[in-house]
């Protein structure tokens, strides 16, 4: 071999020997320094342990000893709750009083910040000279009755949770209702899951028993000027209004609602909205008409507010008309001998007419009755007026 070569040869191997002696050195090295670290942790957790006289060892189970405890809680990285930021935020929830009167009486509504009555606490609230009011069944709403017509001062009492107005409330009470439609009526309209509608909805009761064996039950055979119509409410269940335009029906006079028969509520019929889009969409011109129970004029009124709020957004081209199904009969009313006969009603309706001071309204009940007496004068009319040409 060259001797040049045989030199880098053996210089070659000392360098690699070199380079392994060096590496053996450094690790022994640093496990020198962690095996220092450790006896050094050692000695402190021994001094702490002489220190500490009461603990006779280390207690795993104690709060604090387990630095890694909290990799075991799978909860603690979620974001907490500001309790106290939304106990302030339900403390300044702000309330508003809407007052108004019909007749003789205050009805207050306490709403919240989107005008909604708030239920589920007991308001109190203080009327300038009779003393203060609480809603007992806590929907929200406060009503005050029999009162004289003259100005008075509500005011809404502090409630927990709740920044009630630093004002209050002027409202001057009415001596007489007025015909015109109550801008909140709203707030006395009920659904049929606010109420047990089996024992509410006895609409029904009088039309199924026919009282007065007048009504049209099947279908009338018809001139080409004729229309054919039919009334549809909940009890109907679904309408096909596709077949029903189909059968030749032009019109539909749809219940609105009723008054309850226990509490008096007003009750929007569950079928209502969609038996005014069915028929919408298939092209019937719709009427309405409501089941009332009032036993009043205020009651009236209220009624006929609550339909018109049902009704605004439809397009009504048939009349509305009032319900009553022998309802009448607990009205406190003046009432007049029945008629017998066609003419004896068309005398009465006359008679009316000449003394508005005595009588403003004439209520006949049923229609249905007084469409027969029409057929049968009718029919008797042709049928003498017949003879007289034979």
């Amino acid at each position: 071999m060259d001797s040049g070569i045989k030199r880098i040869a053996i210089i070659s191997s000392f360098a690699v020997v070199f380079l392994i002696v060096a590496l053996v050195w450094y690790l022994d090295s640093e496990q020198d320094g962690r095996n220092r670290k450790r006896t050094d942790n050692s000695h402190a957790t021994a001094e702490m342990e002489g220190n500490t006289e009461d603990r006779a060892s280390y207690d795993p189970d104690l709060v604090g000893n387990d630095l890694s405890a909290f990799l075991k809680d799978d909860n603690f990285f979620d974001q907490e709750k500001d309790t106290a930021f939304e106990n302030a935020a339900g403390r300044n929830k702000k309330l508003s009083l809407l007052v108004t009167s019909v007749e003789k009486d205050i009805r207050i509504q306490i709403v919240d910040q989107d005008g909604q009555p708030v239920s589920g606490t007991g308001f109190l609230v203080s009327v300038e000279g009779l003393g203060e009011f609480k809603d007992l069944d806590q929907d929200g709403i406060i009503y005050i009755g029999d009162l004289s017509a003259k100005e008075y001062s509500v005011e809404l009492l502090p409630a927990d949770g709740y920044s009630v107005p630093g004002h209050a409330t002027r409202i001057r009470v009415k001596e007489k209702v007025e015909y015109i439609a109550i801008s909140d009526i709203s707030v006395l309209i009920k659904t049929e899951r606010d109420i047990d509608a089996g024992r509410e909805d006895t609409g029904t009761k009088d039309a199924l028993n026919d009282a007065d064996r007048t009504e049209i039950k099947e279908l009338q055979a018809s001139s080409q000027t004729a229309r054919l119509g039919i009334d549809v409410s909940k009890w109907n269940g679904y309408v096909d209004w596709d077949k029903v335009k189909q059968e030749g029906i032009a019109f539909a006079i749809v219940r609105a609602g009723y008054r309850g028969s226990v509490s008096g509520a007003i009750v929007e019929d569950p079928s209502f909205q969609m038996n005014m889009a069915g028929a919408s969409g298939a092209l019937i011109q719709k009427g309405v008409y409501f089941f009332t129970q009032a036993v009043n004029e205020v009651e009236a009124v209220e009624e006929a507010s609550a339909v018109l709020a049902w009704i605004q957004e439809y397009e009504i081209t048939y009349p509305v008309f009032i319900d009553t199904e022998g309802g009448t009969a607990h009205l406190d009313v003046r009432r007049l001998q029945k008629p017998e006969t066609w003419e004896e009603l068309i005398s009465l309706i006359r008679a009316v007419a000449a003394t508005p001071d005595v009588c403003r309204s004439l209520v006949l009940d049923t229609a249905d009755w007084a469409e027969a007496m029409a057929i049968d004068h009718i029919c008797q009319k042709f049928s003498n007026s017949e003879r007289r040409f034979v």
